[in-house]
């Protein structure tokens, strides 16, 4: 084998590894969690501005 080329195939198979681990992460994370915090995120936001909006309602009801 040429000068190096022990390193490069290590170098290469841990890349593999890594890229093999990360695609099965990624895949095993299931979306729905992402989704459902993004939904009590927009839920927490319409809460807050309803009682912006009840309180503006007051005050100009007064």
């Amino acid at each position: 084998m040429k000068q190096g080329a022990t390193e490069l195939t290590i170098l290469g198979l841990a890349f593999l590894s890594l890229q093999a681990w990360w695609v099965t992460m990624t895949i095993k994370t299931p979306r729905k969690e992402v989704l459902l915090n993004n939904e009590d995120l927009l839920s927490e936001k319409k809460k807050r501005l309803e009682r912006l909006i009840k309180k503006e309602e007051r005050h100009k009801g007064k």
